[in-house]
């Protein structure tokens, strides 16, 4: 979720609005029988006994060989390979594949599975990607993440706290991005609400977790900063774009025009005096919020698993990953066309459309140790093919 100051609209503080609530979809469970095991290993060495489908588990046409005997022959292998071994070919029929040291399975236990339920994602069973770190791992860095984000949101929230200079630190415009280059980043772990956190950082949890397993601390870490940076510009841009290029809104101003909404019963900013809502709609708006970041992690997670299941609500029914992120993607392409939405659709479209290059540069680059075709494309591909 990312705020932007809005006025006049929900009561809180300085009309820092929450934007309509995101799918409530959490970071996922993904498990591996043995079965599967055995058929990856058959799949490694029994080339004629691949199918072409994507996500599919592999059995023996061959009666006279049993499971057992392939999984020991995995393992044997396993043991006199080198650390690093190339494990896909080249050209439209490549299977995605990482390289490199890797966990045999995504585990079991919520060490290995992350702290969101079943009844909101749902991994598939048979993908072929396996983790490259542990779930310890991806504990300790989305615990950091989340960590420094409370750390700012009590900032926010502390008694005496200087707001003023909070919003010229935390919160990215036009002015701040010109005076103060490094809000463009800072604002992406700045939450005043609370519920804006929670709603931020569940879904982090929720496209991250797996994500982080793949993909590592340090590319993370990367993700996550230059996603937050990418919604900041494109935000910066949409004020100018729509003529926001007014000084913004003072602590003065603020308050003042809050105690006018109050007396008033104003609900809406068409219903300010003239004047008022002149200056109102044409100040530099500021945006704060990890969600430009949290989308850009979503557009990697719909990229690396998109046969994995969400639902926004134990409630309501199983939807591919891709689809949910679609649908965030239409929500906010309808929302940017909404005079005085309190929501930074733009910063969210930025964020997530910088996620699927960074996804698409990084696998086919060979920064995150894979080969063969971007998941989503094979896929993709496969769909195409299975229809013709």
């Amino acid at each position: 979720k990312r705020y932007r100051l809005s006025l006049p609209g929900n009561r809180s503080k300085h009309m820092l609005c929450p934007m309509s609530s995101r799918a409530m979809i959490s970071s996922g469970c993904r498990s591996s029988s043995r079965g599967l095991a055995v058929a990856a290993a058959a799949s490694a060495f029994r080339p004629s006994l691949r199918r072409p489908v994507y996500h599919q588990h592999i059995t023996s046409n061959n009666p006279s060989i049993s499971y057992r005997q392939l999984f020991n022959k995995a393992q044997k292998s396993r043991r006199s390979s080198s650390k690093h071994v190339s494990v896909a070919t080249k050209g439209p029929g490549a299977k995605p594949k990482l390289v490199g040291p890797q966990n045999s399975s995504w585990g079991s236990t919520m060490a290995d599975l992350g702290p969101i339920p079943r009844s909101f994602y749902l991994g598939h069973e048979s993908t072929i990607l396996r983790p490259r770190y542990s779930g310890k791992s991806a504990w300790f860095g989305l615990t950091t993440v989340t960590g420094i984000n409370i750390l700012i949101f009590g900032m926010w929230n502390e008694p005496g706290q200087d707001e003023e200079w909070m919003m010229q630190n935390f919160t990215t415009n036009i002015e701040n991005s010109k005076e103060r280059p490094w809000t463009l980043s800072t604002s992406s772990i700045s939450h005043q609400n609370g519920m804006h956190i929670l709603g931020n950082m569940f879904a982090m949890w929720l496209f991250g977790f797996n994500t982080y397993r793949v993909i590592g601390a340090f590319e993370f870490a990367k993700l996550y900063v230059m996603g937050g940076i990418a919604c900041s510009g494109t935000h910066v841009l949409h004020n100018l774009a729509t003529g926001k290029t007014q000084p913004p809104l003072n602590k003065e101003e603020r308050d003042t025009f809050e105690r006018m909404a109050e007396a008033q019963g104003i609900e809406s900013v068409k219903d300010l005096p003239p004047q008022v809502r002149e200056r109102v709609e044409y100040a530099d708006k500021p945006s704060l919020g990890a969600s430009g970041s949290v989308m850009a992690i979503s557009a990697v997670a719909a990229s690396l698993f998109p046969l994995d299941n969400v639902r926004l609500n134990p409630r309501m029914f199983y939807m591919p990953l891709p689809v949910a992120v679609g649908i965030f993607v239409a929500s906010d392409l309808f929302g940017i066309t909404q005079e005085g939405s309190p929501t930074d659709h733009a910063g969210h479209l930025g964020g997530l459309a910088f996620g699927a290059l960074y996804a698409y540069s990084s696998w086919y680059s060979g920064r995150w140790g894979v080969t063969g075709q971007l998941p989503i494309v094979y896929r993709f591909k496969q769909m195409i093919q299975q229809r013709k």
